[in-house]
């Protein structure tokens, strides 16, 4: 066995801490003596090198070895370089990655394995081909996690562990850090042993042991153990990376004799959050069971099934391949248990659909069999002639679908076309451009000439709180010379990007509501799907310029994509480049409003031949909120006209003291602005929560209850049983059954009707194995729908909670500050002015002694996992007099514990 030189520690630039065989590098000072070799018990390490390594543990040869004899070593999870080894004999090796992607889809794991075994017996096979934008997000979170590491680095120690050959070195590496003590080490190695899961988490912290907590790292007691953390770039942890946490967690347990209490994301914003790891630990251990599971089952020739959810690097293969093979899953909409009915009656193909003879089959209803079976044929007929073959399918008795919602005249003046264009790659989703263009001829008042295109860049969001100001006034103006204008846009991504930054940026929100309520904004996407079938699996604009009869687009435009312009445009230096971006976005832009304008036309011609006659809505998009109540029973008298009032009259009267505040002034004048601009904030913001649950239902209330089966929160498709209902006191409890889908809607829970929101029921039974739900209605509720159950509905959980009552209780508040000589309550002002509380300061010998500020008495960190900031904030509590004491802090910080034993 060869003997491997001292693994010791080194201080490089940048206050970072490194291994090395050669011991310290950089200034010999300050934090170095404490890592000396000298210093170290472990002296020099016996480890294996790597090729006593792969003798020991049989490994596949890398691509680059001459050696034929053994199989191509390959890793399953693309994304990481770990040892797979596919025969028996041979040890596996899997990372937490694979596991994530096994709970987005497991065809996804499936189709890495399968390339590998094919790799490995030397047969060409597919290779994976992320997509432009997932190499441009990828990029990006590398950017966000050397932003991370750099600000870490200025702030603390940190101790990297360099890459090795062998996962063996890195391993001993790692517990080497931890168990010197390093603050923050990054790129650690962890696994178990004799375990199939390695990997590298993005940070280990250093947290010191509550008491009672006892770890074992490398061999030695320690008073500190180590918690994972990762780098994200969404704004808020998503449940697959705690899924990841949990499983590094896992194997950071073996490594340190104890389980890691807490998990930490930072996220694209830079915040860090905070989660327990046994609130996730059972379902990431269901998981990687289930994972291994599908490994040691692997066979080559039973394919899963995919799901309706993105398959990475293997996303276009999965669509071209289902295409190729005419499989029924193709089908634009088509669900998985759908598909398997179908199948079940001997259907497998989308070209044995469009021929069978069937009326429909076992679990289908008959008018959604007909829909597929009528897709089918223009699938097939279309592949026949090359070109996109559809037809039209509109209920005209359904006034409030379809071509009667469309309005008359898109060409009057001040009719607008508008497109958006926002990505979560800029800036935290920032709207970096929007385009829109008029057909009217009248150039008066501001009015654009025909078919001239406004486009409006953002490069930060002032410039995109500006554009959307710009185009509310815009529209303000036009409805005030014509109140039957109407905004047409493509896609109701549109119109929740505009919600979306009227909530950002706190602006034109009731102005905003007032126009959903008119009706202004125009959906000709949802038209078109309500009203056509289409062979084209993409119904984006630039997918349908054939049926649109504009075929002279520039195969420039044809490719580019807005995401990705953005994403070269901002990640860029170079002005060439920036300006090409620019232009080419420009070009898109102008293209994408005329084919609005295109889409329109050609649903006004379909209009005219069917003879649809515009139905204008007469109603608001949402349903009204119900009457809040107070603690006490009676309903509340603040409407939004007194609070927009009081708002008023507090800008009025505090106008110059906020504006001192802003200036950052620390003067008491300053500081009764910063009050009462924090109590005109708060009525606002309770006026914006109340307003943003009903903006979530707007988007799911005008949708059909097929089309609310691919919608997470609801419960959608759902067919009446022919049994009759079971009476109950005061109503009935009808029977339904519905297909597989991802819902909220569960046992006890009460729900709105989606074609009647005036109508609520009750979740009685739920059982999603089967597929059928008993809902109790009221007779009441049950007359609104005239005294029967509809055939086929959808439920929308009703899970609103009203804040009239904090809000009610902040006006309150707030007119005192409104009165003549302003008086607060004592512990009200206390709060809002952070006066720091009054405590009696005590000691163990002498007991009370005197007055105490908090700050001077509380010495530890109520944060602190040891618990002793907890227990001092406890001491503290009991001793107050007449004062307030603020906690705050992130989830899983202590804030409950506090208030519990205090």
């Amino acid at each position: 066995m060869q003997i491997l030189p001292a693994y010791t520690i080194r201080l490089v630039p940048g206050n970072t801490i490194g291994l090395s065989e050669k011991g310290f590098q950089g200034p010999a000072t300050g934090p170095v003596d404490a890592y000396s070799p000298g210093t170290h018990s472990l002296g020099l390490l016996s480890l294996p090198t790597a090729a006593t390594a792969a003798r020991a543990i049989p490994r596949f040869k890398a691509p680059f070895d001459t050696d034929s004899s053994l199989p191509v070593r390959q890793p399953l999870s693309l994304a990481k370089s770990l040892d797979v080894k596919l025969s028996q004999e041979h040890r596996i090796q899997f990372s937490p990655t694979d596991v994530v992607n096994y709970f987005h889809d497991p065809l996804i794991t499936w189709l890495e394995r399968h390339h590998i075994e094919m790799r490995t017996r030397q047969v060409t096979t597919a290779e994976p081909c992320p997509s432009e934008f997932l190499t441009l997000l990828r990029q990006k979170g590398r950017t966000h996690e050397e932003t991370v590491l750099q600000k870490m680095q200025s702030e603390k120690q940190v101790v990297m562990v360099s890459r090795d050959q062998d996962f063996t070195l890195e391993r001993q590496k790692t517990l080497i850090a931890m168990e010197m003590g390093a603050e923050v080490i990054y790129q650690p190695a962890l696994s178990r042993a004799s375990d199939p899961f390695v990997g590298h988490v993005d940070f280990l912290f250093k947290v010191k042991n509550s008491a009672g907590v006892k770890t074992r790292i490398n061999g030695r007691d320690c008073d500190w153990h180590y918690v994972p953390c990762e780098v994200k770039l969404s704004k808020r942890a998503k449940p697959e990376h705690l899924l990841q946490l949990s499983l590094y967690a896992h194997m950071l347990e073996d490594m340190q004799d104890y389980l890691p209490p807490s998990l930490y994301v930072i996220n694209g914003k830079g915040e860090t959050e905070a989660y327990r790891t046994q609130d996730y630990f059972d379902l990431s251990m269901h998981y990687r069971e289930a994972f291994l599971t599908q490994q040691e089952l692997f066979d080559a020739n039973v394919v899963p099934l995919p799901h309706r959810l993105p398959l990475g690097d293997w996303h276009s293969y999965v669509d071209e391949y289902l295409t190729k093979c005419d499989d029924l899953r193709s089908l634009p909409g088509m669900m998985e248990t759908q598909a398997v009915h179908l199948n079940n009656a001997g259907i497998r193909t989308i070209t044995e659909l469009s021929a069978s003879p069937l009326k429909t089959v076992p679990q289908m209803p008959e008018p959604v069999f007909a829909k597929y079976q009528l897709l089918a044929r223009l699938i097939v007929q279309a592949k026949t002639s090359g070109t996109i073959q559809f037809q039209l399918t509109d209920d005209l008795s359904d006034q409030k679908r379809g071509l009667q919602t469309l309005p008359p005249s898109a060409g009057k003046k001040n009719d607008l076309f508008l497109i958006l264009q926002a990505s979560p790659l800029v800036q935290g989703d920032l709207c970096f451009n929007m385009g829109v263009t008029s057909y009217g001829t009248d150039t008066k008042d501001g009015v654009a000439q025909r078919g001239q295109l406004y486009q409006s860049w953002a490069n930060d969001e002032t410039d995109e709180e500006r554009n959307f100001s710009n185009l509310m006034d815009n529209i303000r103006r036009r409805l005030s010379h014509d109140r039957h204008m109407h905004v047409y846009v493509y896609g109701s991504s549109t119109t929740e990007r505009l919600r979306k930054l009227a909530q950002k940026h706190g602006k034109h929100e009731a102005l905003l509501d007032s126009f959903f309520e008119r009706g202004v904004f125009v959906d000709l996407e949802k038209i078109f799907k309500d009203s056509f079938l289409t062979s084209s699996v993409n119904t984006e604009l630039v997918a349908l310029a054939p049926l649109l009869g504009a075929n002279g687009l520039s195969s420039e435009y044809r490719v580019d994509d807005a995401v990705m312009l953005a994403g070269h445009y901002f990640e860029t230096e170079d002005a060439e480049i920036k300006q090409n971006a620019l232009n080419r976005l420009g070009i898109k832009t102008k293209a994408d409003t005329a084919l609005l304008f295109r889409m329109y036309q050609f649903l006004s011609s379909a209009q005219t031949q069917q003879k649809a006659k515009y139905q204008p809505r007469t109603r608001p998009l949402g349903p009204r909120p119900p009457f809040a109540k107070t603690f006490d029973g009676a309903h509340t008298t603040v409407d939004l006209k007194d609070t927009t009032l009081l708002i008023q009259r507090l800008w009025g009267r505090f106008g110059s003291s906020i504006a001192a505040h802003q200036r950052g002034e620390r003067t008491p004048d300053a500081e009764r602005g910063r009050v009462a601009l924090l109590l005109t904030q708060l009525l606002q913001y309770h006026i914006r929560e109340k307003r943003a649950w009903f903006g979530q239902i707007q988007g799911r209330i005008e949708k059909t209850p097929f089309e609310l089966v691919a919608d997470t929160v609801a419960l959608g498709d759902m067919q009446l049983l022919p049994s009759a209902p079971t009476e109950v006191k005061h109503g009935k409890v009808f029977r339904f059954t519905f297909p597989a889908q991802e819902t909220k809607v569960k046992q006890g829970l009460s729900c709105l009707v989606s074609q009647n929101l005036r109508v609520g029921v009750k979740i009685e039974h739920i059982d999603f194995k089967q597929g059928e739900v008993s809902l109790r209605i009221s007779d009441n509720m049950l007359t609104r729908l005239g005294g029967t159950m509809p055939e086929t509905l959808a439920l929308l959980p009703y899970d609103y909670v009203s804040p009239q009552a904090m809000h009610d209780a902040i006006y309150r508040i707030a007119q005192r500050l409104d009165q003549k000589e302003p008086r607060l309550p004592s512990l009200t002002g206390a709060l809002l002015f952070r006066m720091p509380p009054h405590i009696t300061e005590w000691d163990e010998q002498h007991g009370t002694v005197g007055e105490k500020r908090a700050g001077s008495l509380i010495k530890g960190n109520v944060y602190d996992p040891d618990e002793t900031g907890i227990i001092e904030g406890v001491n503290a509590i009991s001793h107050m007099r007449g004062s307030v004491l603020c906690v705050q802090g992130i989830p899983a910080s202590g804030k409950t514990t506090l208030a519990a034993r205090a």
